[in-house]
């Protein structure tokens, strides 16, 4: 008897409303071209299907960063002549063009970049035309050695989207790092969609002409003779055509060097005697491998790296498939490919786990809603329904050239989570046998509330709208499309149709499972039965304690709003990913040699540890980084960080940090600029304002400089009377002594239709030492060798190593790495850092990232009260009234403020995924109160005459009965989000928010929301009474008060 009568009380009847409406335009057609609608369906289907193949894919969303760069090469001038002859005339000519936001550059060892940020909105190919036209106005001046200036694309950003390791058991890494070069990168560039390649590790193979300093001196030989010959005699010439009866051919002079023994053959001079001086005169001509300047290891062994980067709209996926098609081809017996890192397997990998989360909450879905409605068909037939949803959303996503990626797929979860919500909504409160438009102008209303709180997002900057805009109109597009799919596809299946096919007949091992479960829906109809008992009991009690309720209604409010000031508000999401990244830095001047020394005693201290599956560095002059790939047991790597530092323990003169993608995006890193004119002095403050920065922030775990101190330099003064005196430029000396100690390419030797670098640069014997440089001999105008101690001196000297310039004045950065601090704590205490005194001209600034975590905040806050706003607006055309809003909004603060209240306490910060839950939340609650307001609706005017008495019984039961149905309601749909709170991976951490997020939130509604409406709604006399009584006590009070005072004073 227990088990038949909880099966009839699982089952509810429809809701039949009191009075008919006419069915709508639409439903009136669907209703009579049922042939037609099902036809239109399909073919939108149809169309949905063959536009979801070519709809890109990629990680997160993307848009082109608004940056141009200007790259200008002066060869052996030092930063500060770099800076001065260089930047600051690029500067000052693009600074005049319109829409820019920020002007940053760096001077340094031969080369000079600017790099101009502008306004999202900015064309940046028309930009490109305005800085070459504003760079070739002023580059007529800049030195004839220097090389003419380049205008690239600016993105800080862009990272490979592919790694790829060749290996070999037979070639030594110096042949695979040519076999790449020559071959395997060429083969990758001509991928459609792939922008830049990159080789690094080993060294490239090159011709070196060695030279004999002794020699050439001996021979009358110097560096500029050798450069002029070495140019002059590789080259290839086409001088014209002959003319052969009426045939025209052309003549080639073939003069380009093809071997070892041409170059060596090549003659410099004469002598005195009239001998022939040739270049294995003086040098050593022989194949070579440049010197080692990077390195890039895989676990400790030395590989060549191939980093691939994606132009910004090709398809991802079609770029991974053409890359492994294209490096299957390249492989032979020699030589084979391990790809490290694919951006697309990342992608998939993410979209699969989001998949099976979405999976098992849909069966979890289907079980429940199959013991619940008592019956199999309804819930395939939502299932169905989803699909079908889903391909006809993509068909606006292609035209609308919405990408897949894992922020729109977590909206698609959420508007699948919506449009179930909606087809169960009709299946509980609609009889599409008496009147199918019971209820499809509150739906509608809801998604429109749902689309307007979207809006403002299109008024934010444009960062904002690229990252959640995409989320938002999936979202709703669906939501709107489920809509349709309920008012005219649905109706005709379940009615019409009568849809009773042998394959929605629920399989014996379903029946039996399903029997099975009939226990688990016994426990959920006794606490369903228990939540519904209490909620009438704190209704009742409510009705007669009004005053009761509205304290603690609005302590409850008050309550909610102190844990929303005192939480974390984050508003970049963190990105999960399996790795950090170890930033190793090194004093001015460190040799290589130490650098590649030092990482490779780091990585062997971590590949030492268990939880890590992988090391990868890369080693630069400078600096190197390393990538520390862990296992996917470890949960937090974000908290591993601090370990690996201890124990890569003291590294000195090096330094060691590790750091997540996005650290300064969540203010775990914060940069804050010094503005000044002097370096030495900007230096200083610096170092004073970091002091007290750290200070401020007792979390602060590193304080770093992001600058290198000046380092020693050897500074050749040229006197500039015997130079000229002697007929030798300054631009001779500066080449002779950059291609005699550094060396430099003279040109180009074709080998197996390669080009291979001609190297020269004087013997190791001959450049090591400072004493070398005293040793140099420099010929004059009329051949004769001076020493160039003659016409120049040499001292030592300190000079910056790079200059930093933003909007056009020198700048110095330092950076604070912070552990557990929100913005709401970091702001306040920065803020404190501009009080300090400073000299005039210098000033401190955030960075651009803090900067834009600011106005990201800022925008925020406009959001939410613009969102507020529409919401209003809304609610305020549907009801027709300006004080009807309020009744509805009513509703919102305590669901919302409990989610809020138990998100602090599991330790989340505040972020936008949690905003966009609670925007859904806000629309469901809205949702409920629209159909209790028109099923209670014949009561409200009998609302009086019961507020002091018994509720009526048959009150009583229409509200158990809607009660019932709501937990139904939102206990299927919890069951469908569940699955989505442990899903792990990539981009999972978004996903995970707004799902805690809505669970708490449906929760929230399932219990306060019935609560506060029905007190509110049919209780509104005594409600009024209650608030008028308590301002009189309030006025009252206070003029008492105000009566003794004045006593008091006499």
């Amino acid at each position: 008897m227990a088990k038949n009568k909880k099966k009839s009380d699982l089952k509810e009847y429809t809701t039949v409303p009191e009075s008919g409406i006419k069915l709508s335009g639409l439903i009136l057609w669907v209703e009579k071209h049922r042939t037609g609608t099902v036809m239109i369906f399909l073919s939108l289907i149809l169309l949905g299907v063959i536009a979801f193949r070519f709809i890109p894919i990629s990680l997160f969303p993307e848009a082109p960063y608004p940056g141009l760069t200007v790259e200008t090469e002066y060869f052996g001038v030092g930063p500060e002549k770099i800076e001065e002859i260089i930047t600051k005339p690029i500067e000052e000519s693009v600074s005049t063009l319109g829409g820019i936001q920020h002007l940053f550059s760096v001077s340094e060892e031969g080369k000079s970049k600017v790099h101009i940020q502008f306004d999202q909105n900015a064309d940046l190919e028309i930009k490109s035309l305005e800085i070459r036209d504003k760079v070739e106005q002023v580059s007529y001046r800049f030195p004839r050695e220097t090389q003419k200036p380049v205008v690239l694309q600016y993105d800080p950003t862009q990272k490979p989207v592919f790694i790829i390791v060749p290996k070999s058991s037979s070639l030594n890494i110096m042949e695979i790092r040519e076999i790449s070069d020559r071959e395997i990168k060429k083969i990758i560039e001509g991928i459609p969609g792939v922008s830049e390649v990159v080789v690094a590790g080993g060294k490239p193979r090159e011709i070196l002409i060695s030279c004999d300093a002794q020699k050439m001196i001996g021979f009358g030989v110097d560096m500029n003779l050798l450069l002029s010959v070495l140019q002059e005699a590789n080259h290839n010439e086409n001088p014209g055509e002959v003319t052969e009866g009426s045939i025209q051919i052309p003549v080639y002079v073939k003069g380009r060097m093809r071997s070892l023994k041409e170059i060596e053959f090549l003659s410099l001079r004469k002598d005195e005697s009239g001998k022939l001086i040739r270049v294995g005169d003086v040098a050593k001509v022989s194949f070579s491998y440049r010197e080692e300047n990077s390195a890039a290891r895989v676990n400790g062994q030395n590989t060549v790296s191939i980093y691939v980067y994606r132009a910004g709209t090709a398809n991802l996926l079609a770029v991974s498939e053409e890359l492994r098609k294209e490096l299957k081809k390249a492989e032979n017996t020699n030589l084979n490919f391990e790809i490290l890192y694919d951006q697309a397997e990342t992608v998939i990998q993410a979209i699969r786990n989001f998949f099976f989360a979405s999976l098992i909450g849909f069966i979890l879905f289907i079980i429940a809603a199959s013991l619940i409605f008592q019956e199999f068909k309804s819930s395939c037939l939502f299932a169905f329904l989803l699909v079908c949803q889903f391909f006809i959303g993509s068909i606006f996503m292609y035209f609308l050239k919405i990408d897949y990626n894992l922020v729109t797929i977590v909206g698609l979860i959420l508007g699948c989570g919506c449009c179930l919500c909606v087809f169960i909504v009709n299946q509980l409160f609609s009889d599409y046998g008496k009147n199918s438009n019971s209820i499809t102008g509150e739906i509608f209303t809801t998604i429109l509330l749902v689309s307007g709180v979207f809006l403002p997002i299109l008024f934010t900057t444009k960062e904002l709208k690229n990252i959640y805009g995409g989320l938002g109109f999936v979202l709703s597009v669906n939501f709107f499309i489920s809509y349709l799919i309920s008012i005219t596809i649905l109706p005709g299946l379940r009615t019409k149709f009568q849809i009773d096919i042998k394959i929605f007949n629920v399989p014996k091992i379903l029946k039996t499972f399903i029997h099975k479960l009939d226990i688990l829906s016994y426990y959920v109809h006794r606490m369903k039965e228990d939540i519904i008992d209490k909620t009438l009991s704190i209704i009742d009690y409510s009705r007669k304690r009004p005053k009761v309720f509205l304290s603690v209604y609005i302590l409850f409010i008050l309550i909610g709003i102190y844990f929303y000031f005192i939480s974390k508000h984050e508003f970049i999401n963190k990105v999960e990913e399996k790795q950090l990244i170890g930033n190793v830095e090194f004093p001015s001047g460190t040799s290589f040699s130490r650098i590649n020394a030092i990482t490779e005693r780091i990585e062997k201290s971590l590949s030492e540890l268990y939880n890590i599956k992988e090391v990868n560095s890369k080693v630069e002059n400078g600096k190197s980084t390393i990538v520390v790939k862990f296992n996917e047991s470890v949960s937090n790597v974000d908290e591993i960080g601090k370990e690996l530092e201890e124990i890569v323990g003291d590294i000195k003169p090096a330094f060691i940090y590790f750091s997540g993608s996005n650290d300064e995006a969540l203010l775990k890193e914060v940069t804050i600029d010094v503005i000044g004119d002097d370096l030495n002095k900007i230096d200083q403050i610096t170092r004073q304002v970091s002091s007290v920065a750290q200070e401020l922030l007792p979390n602060v775990r590193h304080v770093l400089l992001r600058y290198k101190p000046p380092r020693e330099e050897v500074r050749v003064v040229i006197d500039k009377e015997k130079s000229e005196s002697l007929g030798i430029r300054s631009q001779d000396i500066g080449r002779l002594l950059r291609y005699g100690i550094q060396g430099g390419v003279a040109t180009k030797f074709i080998e197996e239709e390669r080009e291979v670098d001609v190297r020269i640069r004087y013997d190791s014997n001959y450049r090591d030492q400072f004493t070398d440089l005293k040793e140099y001999k420099i010929d004059t105008e009329k051949g004769k060798s001076v020493p160039l101690l003659e016409i120049a001196s040499l001292t030592r000297d300190t000079t910056p190593v790079r200059i930093y310039r933003k909007n056009k004045r020198r700048v110095l950065s330092f950076s604070l790495r912070i552990a557990d601090m929100s913005l709401t704590e970091i702001l306040p205490k920065l803020e404190k850092l501009k009080e300090i005194e400073l000299p005039k001209q210098y000033r401190i600034e955030f960075s651009d990232s803090l900067q834009k975590v600011l106005e990201h905040q800022k925008k925020m806050n406009f959001i939410l009260s613009f969102a507020g706003l529409i919401l209003f607006m809304i609610l305020a055309s549907y009801l027709e009234s300006l004080k009807g809003p309020f009744l509805l909004l009513s509703v919102l603060p305590l669901p919302l403020l409990f989610v809020i209240i138990i998100i602090y306490w599991i330790d989340l910060p505040l972020t936008i995924p949690v905003y966009i839950g609670m925007i859904i939340i806000s629309a469901f609650g809205i949702l409920e109160t629209f159909i209790l307001r028109k099923e209670l609706s014949p009561w409200k005017n009998q609302g009086e005459k019961f507020e002091i008495g018994l509720m009526p019984y048959d009150l009583k039961e229409k509200i158990r009965t809607l009660l019932s149905k709501f937990f139904q309601l939102w206990f299927l749909i919890i069951l469908f989000y569940l699955p989505s709170i442990f899903s792990f991976g990539t981009g999972a951490a978004m996903l995970k928010t707004v799902s805690i997020t809505l669970i708490l939130g449906l929760i929230g509604i399932c219990f306060f929301t019935p609560i506060v409406f029905i007190t509110f709604y049919l209780y509104t006399t005594a409600i009024t009474n209650t608030i008028t009584d308590v301002y009189r006590q309030s006025i009252d009070w206070t003029n008492l008060k105000l009566i003794e005072l004045r006593r008091n004073t006499r």
